[in-house]
């Protein structure tokens, strides 16, 4: 192994050592995946936000860089094993580079939008039938509930009626007419 490693030229050595450096990172990085141990700190995402970073940076993080040291190591090692020139080697190997650190960048940014915190947004009721399950008082009391469907999940919902309108018995239709706050539906007779 030493004799053969001897035997390879300097650039050889270069591009073999940049690709390790990014495969063994990359490698670390799934194995602490697997673990649990894979937190956002340890991403070292750079958020473009309020941290007073420049716009180019967020497009930096560890798992671009790991994509580009092993795309250009490896395309490295093999177009100059396979005699290519050097300047086209090293040409082409950073041209895979930055091609697989877009590709990363790229499934981080789509996979971030997949994303959901799961918080009902009660607007999304709006306009919608739901089912008195506890009165609601006349002219705007508080106090009554109405079982509804928000977001795909069946919620109870406190509820109040609209200050001119009567009382709604129990398993009466109501339309959701309005947000009386962040928590509480306004409805109406359907």
């Amino acid at each position: 192994m030493h004799d053969w490693w001897q035997s390879q030229p300097a650039t050889i050595h270069a591009f073999y050592i940049i690709a390790l450096i990014g495969g063994l990172l990359l490698l670390a990085q799934i194995i602490m995946t697997m673990v649990g141990a894979e937190h956002s700190d340890l991403h070292g995402e750079a958020e473009g936000g309020d941290a007073g970073h420049s716009v180019g940076l967020q497009y930096l993080s560890l798992r671009t860089i790991m994509a580009f040291t092993t795309g250009l190591g490896w395309m490295g090692v093999i177009l100059t094993r396979a005699g290519v020139d050097i300047y086209l080697a090293t040409l082409g190997a950073t041209v895979v580079g930055f091609i697989l650190a877009w590709s990363v960048l790229w499934l981080m940014r789509t996979m971030r939008h997949l994303a959901s915190d799961g918080t009902l947004d009660y607007a999304n009721a709006l306009q919608q039938i739901g089912t008195v399950v506890v009165s609601i008082q006349p002219q705007g009391q508080t106090g009554g509930q109405i079982e509804i469907l928000i977001q795909g999940r069946l919620a109870v919902v406190s509820a109040i009626s609209d200050p001119a309108a009567t009382g709604i018995a129990p398993g009466a239709k109501v339309r959701v007419v309005g947000l009386a706050d962040r928590t509480t539906l306004r409805v109406s007779a359907a």
